[in-house]
């Protein structure tokens, strides 16, 4: 049952026939889903939409839908909401059991335990980071909501980067090779800015494929049982979301990504139908699981300020529990 806020009270009967009291809420629809064909066709863990009802059960078409998703519970999921929802154990034990019984699971699914975790803190740092850093994850800096965001310094660098790219050159024509350089979005490494400022395409592809600087790197989620490394590379071929392409003005794309509690998501590339996230930009996000099953949602959105707000491009589902232990992974989708 879906409901929305108002200022009086709504009593709900649930299906073992409980009445409760949901404050300060109103009914807006409803679905009703047969058990046996949950189990036997919508547990794919694919994303479905059903319409909402009325009181009636009648489809008006006029209360939208509700997106769901669905797939068989694990021994460590049962164990988990058991032991959650015991009300004589105290919340400490509770959380404790909790971490057990996902533990047993993550051993369950070939996750081999790190031996030497005491001795290091390899474990903190990105597959292939190693060699080249031993800072903890305390010093990475920690993700900031995106409703924390100040929308309106946002808007304010959007249009700055916009009028800055429009008066100045797109793209240049390297007189030792020939060869036509353009224009990096955001903005060029600041270490190597007479570099990274104009790079060829191909240049800008390997770029793309080197790891992240570590200060690009950002904290998010509040899991103990693991680590999952992201690096938002590259889009292809989006569709152009604005009005102007004539003169340039094409969609301004960047990538959200949802896991367990955190959602985080890239700089802003403006005016860029295949965009690339640069090593020194922050597309890197290590965020701390909490369950070994867990889904990692991705999503390219086109950014517009105003009451239309973002425009979503498409979005992705990534299921972690196919993922090795200490693999990197290069995934198009």
């Amino acid at each position: 049952t879906i409901l929305t806020k108002r200022q009086d009270t709504l009593q709900i009967v649930n299906k073992v026939g409980k009445a409760f009291n949901m404050q300060d809420s109103i009914f807006l629809g409803q679905v009703q889903l047969d058990t046996f064909q949950i189990l036997s066709q919508f547990c794919t863990e694919d994303r479905l939409e059903f319409p909402l009802l009325n009181a009636l059960q009648e489809n008006d078409g006029l209360r939208g839908s509700i997106a769901l998703r669905f797939r068989i519970a694990t021994s460590s999921d049962l164990d988990f909401n058991k032991y959650w929802n015991a009300k004589k154990l105290m919340k400490s034990e509770r959380i404790l059991e909790s971490k057990r019984l996902l533990l047993r699971e993550e051993a369950c699914n070939n996750f081999e335990p790190n031996k030497n975790r005491d001795n290091d803190n390899t474990d903190d740092l990105p597959p292939g980071e190693s060699n080249r850093s031993t800072k903890s994850k305390s010093i990475r800096k920690l993700a900031e909501l995106v409703s924390e965001q100040n929308e309106t310094e946002l808007v304010g660098d959007t249009i700055m980067n916009a009028l800055s790219f429009a008066f100045r050159a797109r793209s240049v024509l390297d007189g030792e090779t020939g060869l036509t350089k353009v224009r990096i979005k955001p903005h060029p490494d600041a270490a190597r800015k007479n570099d990274t400022s104009f790079m060829t395409q191909a240049d800008i592809k390997m770029e793309t494929l080197k790891p992240s600087l570590e200060s690009s790197w950002t904290e998010a989620g509040s899991g103990k049982l693991g680590r999952l490394f992201l690096e938002v590379l590259s889009c292809h071929d989006l569709p152009n979301l604005d009005v102007g392409e004539a003169v340039g003005n094409v969609t301004d794309s960047f990538v959200a990504a949802v896991f367990e509690d955190a959602l985080v998501q890239t700089p802003i590339i403006d005016d860029e139908l295949s965009p690339h996230w640069l090593p020194w930009t922050n597309r890197a996000f290590a965020f701390n699981i909490m369950h070994p099953t867990s889904i990692l949602y991705l999503a390219v959105f086109d950014y517009d300020f105003g009451p239309s707000g973002n425009e979503p491009i498409g979005r992705v589902a990534v299921n972690i529990k196919n993922f090795k232990r200490d693999t990197v992974y290069t995934l198009r989708y």
